[in-house]
């Protein structure tokens, strides 16, 4: 394989023992540092090395004919393509970016003068055998007059060997031009490995006495090694971070001071709050008769009722302890807490909007806890003890909640209606908890509904399909007119409204020959009948999700790698936001909002005397923490009427609630 210059800096020719690479990152021992091999498998590639907590995942580079280099990806995933391969590693050092984590520093090979010339580093220079021999023997010499008494056997062992072998490119590098010395950044970061970790040492000091003089620091110091690059950068600004900490931790103290002689005493502070936290919300409220300040810390969940008087303890509980849901008064401003152990606390807020705000805070704290607290739900529906059916795990994480159905429909082309069957009572029956009034569809912020949906390819016979397959993708046949064949696709618009697919860029994934993903098997021979089954997309993954966040479908297509049943596994991947929780204590972003309903109206299908004519009204919103229900109402219809039709007593139904 031909390589420029620059490209040839970084490929390690494979001529070493299996673990030789791996070893040599280990060595390294810091996430994101990578090697690049040639492939031992195919000529024209080369296999990225790369080390994250420990281990050493590998990816292949791929190169055209007109010298264009790619990452080898699934089916389905785009490929993005680079004019070399310095411009590939580029590309790979940002977040996403499809790899296990970022680039970040390069090990480097040390070629011998063959390999040299066979690489191509010296194309732009004409460096012969004796340029090469020259400048080894100015660099020994140079050596030997160096005074290394001081230095360590491992040190001097590391400058012989970038004379010996780096010296030679990074003088190639230098007579083309270009000033990026590869090689002596590689020794530098080699030689100051102890450096560097007492450098971080450093930072992690700074941060621990700004934190002692109470100022947040913008973000933790990381337990990865820094590289020479970033540190060398960092230390610019390091006589910036001691005078900035000196003056921080100046008015800190003149603050204590101040503090002290307007109170001739030590200001209290509980061990439990953080002051000066955003994450603190605190309310004027009051308790036994008596003022007192309610406290919530988000951060350690922690509640904490100071007394204005000072002979009076703070009286603090976490929210664990606290039971749902909160006895409050719809008319009033008072509140009472029922805890785990029968205990009792009764406050009153200065106004009932103050008593909401608390109650709302305290819900959502309580109920939408950190990922690690999760609450989990599983429902299953199933179909007529066959194996056929549906199973959903639904969680809520950062106040945004999730549902994952996985189902399995009826198979064969003929069952189009039982499959439209399926998908209406799986997302209307399956139990899931707090769900069982109404649709999924309705209840989450996300919806994924994906399995082996068993939608057909049909109106076609067998070899047409596979002429069309063996076409491809192309604008004027192949897989798209295939595609219109499609059974999932003619029904979306009626059944699955509210579902999107990304587009499909792979090849049917139904029903190809056992251990081969060559061969589409489309004869089913059975004792009783011989079935066809034409090459289909049964395997999708769907999704809908609340209009006001953001969903980004990053990759949608099928693995060829598992081989062992007569599906192609189908993936997708996906770029979510979650909601933002607003400051509940924020009188401004307090929006009181009356929902006023003056007629609701029922269809049926088939009305016969024995419909009940008493229904309850249920309404229910993200935004409001229990569904609404209200007595149960005679709904007048005249005659054998089909639409049914309730309008409250009193004219109007007021739902009143509070939004943040």
């Amino acid at each position: 394989m031909f390589l420029t210059s620059s490209d040839s800096r970084f490929v390690h020719f494979d001529d070493c023992p299996p673990d030789h690479f791996e070893q040599r990152l280990m060595e390294v021992g810091r996430n994101g540092a990578f090697l690049i091999r040639t492939c031992r498998t195919l000529e024209n590639a080369l296999t990225l090395l790369v080390l994250h907590n420990g281990g050493v995942s590998k990816y292949r580079f791929l190169v055209t004919a007109d010298y264009v280099f790619y990452v080898e990806c699934k089916n389905g995933v785009e490929n993005v393509r680079h004019p070399s391969l310095v411009s590939l590693i580029d590309s790979l050092r940002s977040e996403n970016n499809g790899i296990i984590c970022p680039l970040t520093e390069a090990v480097l090979p040390m070629l011998t003068g063959e390999q040299i010339d066979e690489s191509g580093l010296n194309s732009d220079s004409d460096l012969d055998d004796n340029t090469r021999t020259l400048v080894s023997s100015i660099m020994k010499k140079r050596f030997e007059n160096l005074d290394l008494h001081l230095f360590s056997a491992e040190t001097k062992k590391r400058l012989l060997r970038y004379i010996e072998n780096g010296v030679l490119v990074d003088y190639s590098t230098a007579m083309s031009g270009d000033n990026q010395l590869l090689y002596l950044h590689e020794l530098l970061d080699e030689c100051t490995r102890g450096l560097q970790k007492e450098y971080q040492n450093f930072l992690r000091t700074i941060s621990m006495i700004k934190q002692l003089h109470l100022v947040k620091t913008e973000k933790e110091i990381s337990d990865e090694n820094l590289s020479f690059s970033t540190m060398l950068q960092s230390m610019k600004n390091a006589q910036f971070l001691v005078e900035e900490t000196e003056k921080l931790a100046l008015d800190s103290l003149l603050s204590i001071g101040n503090t002290m002689h307007s109170s001739n005493s030590f200001p209290t502070i509980s061990s439990s709050l953080r002051p000066h936290s955003d994450e603190l919300h605190q309310f004027e409220v009051t308790e036994c008769g008596r003022k007192a300040t309610l406290s919530v810390d988000r951060n350690t969940r922690r509640l904490c009722i100071t007394r204005t008087s000072p002979n009076q303890r703070p009286l603090e509980f976490t929210l664990a302890e606290i039971k749902l849901p909160l006895n409050k008064s719809r008319d009033s401003a008072f509140l009472k807490f029922n805890f785990l152990n029968k205990d009792k606390c009764e406050i009153e807020f200065k106004d009932k909007s103050d008593r909401n705000a608390f109650c709302c805070l305290v819900e959502k704290l309580i109920s939408h806890a950190d990922l690690d607290q999760l609450s989990i739900f599983v429902g299953t529906w199933n179909m007529n003890n066959c194996n056929k059916g549906g199973v959903g795990v639904s969680f809520i994480f950062k106040g945004t909640s999730f549902c994952f159905i996985n189902c399995h429909l009826a198979a064969r082309s003929e069952n189009l209606q039982r499959r439209k069957q399926n998908i209406r009572d799986i997302l209307n029956k399956l139990q899931l908890k707090g769900c069982n009034d109404f649709s999924l569809v309705n209840r989450f912020h996300y919806l994924f509904f994906f399995g082996d949906l068993n939608f057909r390819v049909h109106d076609i016979t067998p070899m047409d399909s596979l002429e069309l397959i063996k076409n491809g993708f192309c604008s004027n046949g192949g897989m798209n007119t295939l595609l219109t064949h499609d059974q999932l696709s003619s029904i979306k618009h009626s059944h699955l409204a509210t579902f999107n697919e990304q587009t499909i860029t792979f090849q049917p994934t139904y029903r190809y020959q056992c251990n081969s993903r060559d061969v589409y098997e489309w004869k089913k021979i059975k004792k009783s009948e011989v079935r066809v089954n034409i090459p289909s997309w049964c395997d999708r993954v769907l999704y809908c999700h609340h209009p006001s966040l953001h969903l980004e479908n990053t990759s949608y297509g099928c693995t060829n790698d598992i081989v062992l049943g007569d599906h192609s596994p189908v993936f997708s991947s996906f770029n979510i936001a979650v909601q933002q929780l607003v400051d509940a204590s924020s009188d401004e972003q307090k929006v009181i909002v009356d929902i006023v309903i003056t007629e609701v109206e029922a269809s049926f299908k088939d009305l016969t005397a024995n419909v009940s004519k008493q229904f309850t009204l249920y309404v229910y919103s993200t935004f409001h923490n229990e569904i609404v229900s209200y007595a149960p109402a005679v709904l007048n219809s005249s005659g054998k009427s089909s639409v049914l039709v309730w309008r409250p007593p009193n004219k109007t139904l007021m739902v009143n609630f509070l939004i943040f």
